[in-house]
């Protein structure tokens, strides 16, 4: 090949490399396919004002806006028990016991994932499940809210309910008598220990224990009262009777 023909080469492939470095140059650098943009997490504060918001709701007896409240936490947080159990609150409140117990016990089973159990929650679906009639349920409910939190009182009433309502009138007065042992007076312990009393044949002392509420018995309803004194007349009636 001639010193010519090695020259006219070298001229091509000098003005190829220039087109392409004037693409390049143009074009610019080769781009990378970008990821499309993630959602901002959620602000935790901002979804756990829906818990404080529901209670105010519940507070105010808006039953409805608060399982809103209690169900917008919920979908943001499907892991934490607390949005299912207020809902089951709201729901009792509302009169739809159907659809809180099943909220208390999406609650437990939510609870138990991550080792947590509640006397409160407890508490509260011992109550809907006496209700209900399921007494051996309601005492298992009722007893293990005593595990968890000796100190809370309406397990220990509740408990005594679920006796009284199977018939187990002396270990309905004995965790009576530990509350009362304690000096703790709750409105419904007089009538609840008068139907343990007159279960074991204590009439007399079921008769002093409903002629407390003639004396006054702090924080009774009106329903209490009422109750109270139509047992007293139904005792006292068949006392009489008897004798």
């Amino acid at each position: 090949m001639s010193a010519q023909s090695i020259a006219a080469s070298m001229l091509k492939v000098k003005k190829r490399v220039q087109i392409v470095c004037l693409v390049a140059f143009m074009c610019g650098p080769p781009t990378m396919a970008q990821a499309p943009p993630q959602p901002e997490p959620p602000d935790y504060n901002q979804i756990a004002l829906n818990i404080a918001n529901g209670r105010v709701a519940l507070q105010k007896r808006d039953y409805a806006s608060a399982q809103q409240f209690f169900d917008a936490y919920i979908h943001f947080y499907p892991a934490d028990p607390r949005g299912y159990f207020w809902n089951a609150v709201a729901q009792q409140a509302a009169g739809d016991d159907k659809a809180a117990v099943q909220s208390y016990l999406k609650t437990l089973e939510v609870a138990k994932g991550i080792s947590m159990d509640s006397a409160e929650l407890r508490t509260n679906l011992g109550g809907l499940m006496l209700k209900q009639n399921y007494i051996k349920e309601a005492t298992y409910d009722f007893r293990r809210a005593i595990e968890i939190d000796p100190s809370l009182d309406a397990a220990h009433i509740g408990l005594s309910e679920a006796y009284l309502a199977a018939g187990k009138y002396d270990l309905a007065l004995a965790e009576l008598q530990t509350l009362s042992d304690k000096g703790i007076m709750e409105p419904r312990m007089p009538f609840l220990k008068a139907k343990a009393l007159e279960g074991l044949g204590r009439v007399d002392e079921a008769k002093a224990q409903l002629a407390l509420y003639d004396r006054g018995v702090d924080g009774a309803s009106g329903e209490l009262m009422d109750s109270a004194r139509s047992m007293l007349h139904t005792i006292s009636q068949t006392d009489n009777k008897s004798r």
